[in-house]
């Protein structure tokens, strides 16, 4: 059955704590009142009867019902006393866990820059908040990687598909093609494609090579542009080459790529015979 409210962690954990010093108040004052009514028994039985007189001094019994009430007393005020010491130890306590609620709340895609820093001595609050600032370190490194695979896509998917338009709209609006002009344009549509297809996964291969990086291997640079260099002399161009030995810790493909896109700029900006 479902209670109508419901009860918060702060409140559980005061009552938990309010209730065990409430029932270490109870043990004490029930042992303080059977203590008293065993002392008093003894006095009774060992002078007979109350207020006699011994040596003429007159002996009074305590008053019970008084000493009850007084005793009811008591106990309220150590309820109200340990409800309100309950209510602000358990408030301290929990804070950490207020402070991971506010910010997992306050936290969007744009704001995921936020960090908890939870101080204070490492217990398992610490811990949470240490847990929870990975957490974010991890989904801000997969939103920057998604928005930098994104913008690079868009970029490099420009011209191609600005070639493919073309095609298309030269055999849409031009004079009726030749079916050898069908399989040209075909063919150049089919290489653009596959084109696109390895620069999406290079991308790729890219993005995930920055934010989820593997095992780092000494590459020998020079040879990587050495290879590179070999297919750019095919232009037609001039190179005058100056490698000398050289080792980077990276991803062989992934150099390969480099060197291969800053010769191919290098190529395609030149001038003609240069």
């Amino acid at each position: 059955m479902r209670l109508p409210f419901r009860l918060t962690v702060r409140a559980r954990l005061a009552l938990l704590l309010a209730a065990l010093v409430v029932l270490t108040a109870m043990v004490l004052l029930v042992a303080g009142w059977l203590l008293v009514v065993i002392r008093f028994r003894t006095t009774v039985y060992g002078l007979g009867t109350p207020g006699a007189q011994i040596s003429g001094v007159s002996v009074r019994s305590p008053d019970l019902p008084d000493l009850l009430v007084q005793y009811g007393i008591l106990l309220a005020v150590l309820v109200a006393i340990a409800c309100g010491l309950a209510w602000l130890l358990s408030g301290r306590m929990l804070r950490p866990l207020r402070q991971i609620t506010d910010t997992a709340r306050r936290i969007t895609g744009e704001a995921l820059h936020e960090r908890l820093a939870l101080g204070g001595p490492a217990d398992e609050l610490t811990e949470l908040g240490d847990t929870f600032d990975a957490m974010l370190a991890r989904l801000e490194a997969a939103f920057t990687g998604q928005q930098l695979f994104a913008a690079n896509a868009a970029h490099e998917l420009r011209t191609p598909l600005a070639v493919m338009r073309a095609e298309l709209d030269l055999l849409l609006t031009g004079p009726e093609p030749s079916p050898a002009e069908f399989r040209d344009a075909a063919t150049r549509l089919r290489r653009t494609v596959l084109s696109s297809e390895q620069m999406l996964e290079r991308l790729l291969t890219l993005t995930q090579g920055i934010f989820a990086p593997g095992e780092r291997e000494p590459v020998p640079l020079d040879q990587i542009t050495r290879r590179a260099l070999a297919k750019a002399g095919e232009t037609g161009l001039t190179i005058h080459r100056e490698l000398h030995e050289a080792c980077a810790y990276g991803d062989p493909s992934l150099l390969g790529e480099l060197a291969g896109n800053l010769i191919s700029n290098a190529v395609k900006y030149n001038c003609p015979d240069g």
